[in-house]
């Protein structure tokens, strides 16, 4: 699976350095043409080669959705981080079915637009990288979240994000708001606050409710999963240790690589969450024989799904088991 890499200040800043050349209106992007191809600048061939990298790519954009906002100023001049990169996206992947449409996206003011709006946000300020995407992995996006999630302390006195992703295995889902507690977000010392856009999500990523702030939650979730795991042979008294230890070992391998495992469609419960690929570039919600492809901020139009299709389940197993066992994820 592939390592999910923020978009930080000095990424940004990588882009913006083609602000002034592609700004003067006798710009050319071209050098000439060829069988097939377009042969441009090397400077056009820089930025989208810039462009084309992992953190700059939105693997869940909807071409037709970019297609109407793509030429809109007003739009752009509004656009956040995450809607940046679906432009960018449009505009690095449209050469595929339009020669010579990257070199169109530099002379008709788009990508002018775009380096704008983001100078803008480099002043403004880069969102926090602590939302939890499917996979496990902390992701940066301007995106708010329906649940808060823990797994230790994983930022630095600075409130920055450090190399860990966890520092014990008891990954949990907290309520937004409990007994009118404050907390300042990245505090020195304090665990780290995680968000997630809704309990499917924090589920497939690994986490199960807090006894503490989630208690009928945590209940319900205790007793589905020892009914839909009897294999382990634990009683209603099971210290909730051995049921974290267990789903640790079925989110993450030894190399801290997201663990899935194969399944057909037909026989999974409502509220779990798949790939049709190993390396996991685009997550679905399967619900109602449909499948919904999840993104930062919501699901796309669903899709019907063929049942006996083999997929790659992202939700630890023994979660399946326990959704399957009646416990329904809040979405």
């Amino acid at each position: 699976m592939e390592k999910y890499k923020p978009i930080t200040k000095k990424e940004i800043e990588r882009l913006l350095e083609f602000q002034p050349i592609f700004s003067p209106p006798d710009f050319k992007t071209v050098r000439g043409g060829g069988f097939g191809y377009v042969d441009y600048v090397p400077e056009v061939e820089n930025f989208y080669r810039l462009v084309s990298q992992s953190h700059w790519c939105d693997y869940h954009y909807n071409p037709s959705m970019v297609e109407e906002v793509i030429f809109n100023p007003e739009y752009i001049s509004r656009a956040n981080l995450f809607q940046i990169k679906s432009l960018l996206t449009y505009c690095q992947r449209g050469e595929r079915f339009c020669d010579g449409h990257r070199g169109d996206m530099v002379k008709n003011g788009v990508i002018g637009r775009i380096l704008k709006r983001l100078t803008v946000i480099k002043e403004e300020g880069l969102p926090r990288q602590n939302r939890v995407a499917p996979t496990g992995e902390l992701i940066m996006t301007p995106a708010r979240g329906q649940f808060m999630g823990n797994r230790g302390v994983l930022h630095n006195k600075e409130g920055e994000l450090t190399a860990k992703r966890w520092t014990h295995q008891q990954w949990i889902i907290c309520k937004l708001q409990f007994k009118d507690r404050k907390r300042e977000l990245m505090s020195p010392g304090c665990y780290t606050e995680l968000f997630f856009h809704d309990e499917a999500t924090a589920l497939t990523a690994g986490h199960r409710p807090c006894f503490e702030c989630n208690r009928e939650r945590y209940n319900q979730f205790k007793a589905a999963w020892l009914a839909g795991n009897p294999e382990y042979g634990f009683g209603p008294k099971v210290s909730i240790k051995e049921i974290d230890r267990i789903i640790h070992s079925e989110r993450v391998d030894r190399k801290k690589q997201k663990v899935t495992w194969i399944s057909k469609l037909k026989d999974l419960p409502d509220g779990v969450m798949v790939s049709f690929h190993k390396e996991c570039k685009e997550y679905f919600l399967f619900k109602n024989g449909s499948l919904f492809s999840w993104a930062p901020n919501g699901y796309e139009e669903g899709f019907r799904a063929e049942g006996g299709e083999e997929v790659y389940v992202l939700t630890p197993k023994s979660v399946v088991n326990t959704i399957r066992a009646g416990f329904v994820p809040v979405q």
